[in-house]
């Protein structure tokens, strides 16, 4: 079953970076990269609003960087998105700016926003950077969710996998039933037991044991 950090990990192995001939680092997809990484990009530049832009590519690192390096089991894809820091030096935050004029419409947005709370000009920039930095995550985060959910859906629908699911539903019946009669009589090797046979089952219908 295809997860959210499953779909992070396979487009974090297709990500790379180069330089340009002014030594400024640039993030690309490597050459051969799925279809559905265009799209991915596709959404991280406001739907194809935005022509391609180095800073959408790098922003889109950092998300799914930060994808994969959680664990799937106990973190919210979406709160990630929100958890990203924006570059820490003032060259950094000021070529940003610079690099395309729309970009000080996030500075416009923060002060109506936060006015109140920007101490400096430093800060302003830092919070217009995260601001853009985190739209653009945000946007990843959903497709990557919704890619795994259509994965899944995929896969529940092939004959492979219903085959498999109808061949491992008598061994989990066999798992309940067990683990029923071992929580009346309080028996705990029989609930391990169930447990096992459960796993081995669902396993067989995932086509882990193969």
């Amino acid at each position: 079953m295809s997860t959210w950090h499953d779909i992070a990990t396979e487009a974090q192995d297709w990500m790379t970076s180069d330089e340009r001939d002014n030594g400024q680092r640039f993030v690309h997809f490597k050459e051969g990269y799925p279809e559905w990484l265009r799209d991915m990009a596709y959404a991280a530049h406001d739907n194809g609003e935005m022509f391609p832009d180095d800073y959408r590519y790098l922003f889109m690192e950092d998300i799914i960087d930060a994808l994969t390096d959680r664990d799937p089991e106990s973190t919210d894809p979406e709160e990630v998105a929100y958890e990203l820091e924006p570059a820490i030096y003032t060259s950094e935050l000021t070529a940003w700016l610079d690099s395309r004029n729309s970009r000080v419409y996030y500075l416009g947005e923060v002060m109506e926003e936060f006015g109140g709370e920007v101490r400096d000009g430093f800060q302003l920039l830092g919070m217009a950077y995260n601001a853009e930095q985190r739209e653009v995550a945000s946007s990843v985060v959903q497709f990557v969710l919704k890619r795994a959910e259509e994965l899944t859906e995929e896969r529940l629908e092939t004959p492979s996998y219903n085959a498999r699911l109808i061949a491992a539903a008598p061994d989990l019946l066999e798992a309940c039933e067990r683990f029923l009669r071992a929580q009346d009589s309080d028996d705990r090797d029989g609930r391990t037991s169930a447990a096992m046979l459960a796993s081995a089952a669902i396993a067989k219908a995932e086509g882990e044991d193969q």
